[in-house]
This record gives C-alpha cells, sequence and structure tokens, in this order.
C-alpha cells in the first residue's frame, strides 16, 4: 500500500494531501523547494492530528519505526531552507537504521528500554543520534518521554569520510610534486609533513 504524501495540485494551486480520507490543502503557492519544505511540515502536523483522536491529549502509541519514519520525512525541511547540512541527514540515517534493526522497528517506541541502547552503544554518534530522535520525538507529541536521556556519550571522535573520484583528482591535480606508488599501492610525496617529510617516508 502506498504511503501517503503531499502532492502538487495544479489546478489548486496549492500542496495537498489525501491521508484521512479527505482532500486537505497543505500550503498555497508556486510549486518550489520553499512551499514544498512547508509543506512538508504541515503534511507531517496533519498526520500527528490524524493519529490523536479529537479532543483526546494522550500522546499516540508510535512504533519505532514510526517514529524514525516521522523524523526523516521532518528533516526534510531543515535540509531544504539550509538549516541542515544534508551531510548530516545521511550522516544520521545508518545509526538509525541500525537501532532499528537491532531492537525492532515494530516495537513501540516508548517501550524500548534504555539498557537497550546502552548494549548498542559503539561511539558518541551512536547515542547522540537516537538521543535526538527521541528529543524531537518528545517536542512534537509523539511520544511521552525520552528514556535514553541519561544515557552517557562515550568521547567523540573524528568522522571518517572517504573522497569521491571527483574529489580526489582534484587534490591530485593541486599537489607541486607528481605522485609515486610504492609498490603496496600507497601514495608518496603527496603530503609533506612537518620537517620535510611526505606521508608516505
Amino acid at each position: 500500500m502506498r504511503r501517503p504524501h503531499p502532492r502538487y495540485d495544479v489546478r489548486r494551486k496549492a500542496w495537498v494531501t489525501n491521508a484521512g480520507g479527505r482532500l486537505k490543502v497543505l500550503v498555497r503557492g508556486p510549486k518550489d523547494s520553499q512551499s514544498e519544505a512547508a509543506a512538508q511540515t504541515a503534511f507531517h502536523e496533519h498526520m500527528v492530528c490524524l493519529r490523536r483522536p479529537a479532543g483526546d491529549a494522550t500522546v499516540p502509541d508510535l512504533t519505532l519505526g514510526e517514529l524514525a519514519d516521522e523524523y526523516g520525512q521532518w528533516m526534510i525541511r531543515p535540509v531544504a531552507n539550509g538549516e541542515m547540512a544534508a551531510a548530516t541527514e545521511a550522516y544520521y540515517r545508518p545509526y538509525i537504521q541500525r537501532f532499528l534493526d537491532a531492537v525492532g522497528g515494530n516495537r513501540s517506541a516508548s517501550a524500548i528500554l534504555p539498557i537497550e541502547l546502552e548494549r548498542l552503544k559503539s561511539g558518541w554518534h551512536s547515542v547522540q543520534t537516537i538521543q535526538r530522535l527521541y528529543n524531537w520525538g518528545v517536542k512534537m507529541g509523539l511520544i511521552a518521554e525520552n528514556p535514553f536521556r541519561r544515557i552517557n556519550k562515550p568521547e567523540p571522535g573524528g568522522r571518517q569520510r572517504i573522497l569521491s573520484r571527483g574529489e580526489l583528482a582534484r587534490l591530485l591535480r593541486a599537489t607541486d610534486r607528481p605522485i609515486k606508488t610504492t609498490s603496496n599501492g600507497a601514495q608518496r610525496g603527496a603530503v609533506p609533513r612537518p620537517g620535510g617529510r611526505s606521508l608516505g617516508d
């Protein structure tokens, strides 16, 4: 079954959705990145209201997978507005997916115990990402509390990033000296170290 989502109605000149069984106008205006980001936010708020009966102030019982989906949809807006780097959103995704795979995405998000994250933590970001997911859920009224708020994060380490082929090519073109390759494939002479020695020496 296809998930409901915002779509642009050319006749109405507005972003709309059929979620809930009735057409709802989310945002009026031209079809551009700004109106699309606003429509995503309005769609998220509409979906929260659909899960909560009228006059009911209780928090909906979302699964962990549903909470992660809502968070992923919400992040589209800050990325589109330049408030969050696309690389940051991409960096969060595997940590969240790893947690879902380990504890079960079909379980109630509120039923997962702190010890489960404690057992799975492998670094600073493995804890920070899940804490941020749950903090966002509390802020949006999707869950009542963050059970992981007191989990201590390990000491932060640097992010590892692999250069793309284009970036590597530009780096090599910018070097002052020709690149020499040793017998084991290591590059020599590309990046000088303090004292005049290269990293390959």
